[in-house]
């Protein structure tokens, strides 16, 4: 069984294989994505736990803009958020 099922968002592929490998090795359910666009796509299609996404993305909005749109919508308003960034 899955311990919790979480979003990953991160336009490096590098930091989505770590998070994921990280993830997984306790036993979360991870599916990631590149862009806030998607990640909105998915959130609002499958049910998740916890989103983890980074605040600065080249294409496809930032993750400061992802959790704004995550907060203005009832239907997945309550769902943990973590920004992560590089910076």
């Amino acid at each position: 069984f899955f311990m919790a099922h979480i979003l990953i968002v991160d336009d490096q592929q590098s930091v989505l294989m770590t998070l994921e490998a990280l993830l997984k090795s306790d036993n979360h359910l991870v599916t990631a994505c590149t862009n806030a666009i998607d990640a909105m796509d998915k959130l609002n299609n499958e049910p998740y736990d916890m989103v983890i996404s980074d605040v600065v993305m080249s294409v496809g909005g930032t993750g400061l803009a992802l959790l704004r749109t995550i907060r203005s919508q009832p239907k997945i308003a309550k769902i943990p958020v973590i920004l992560l960034t590089g910076k």
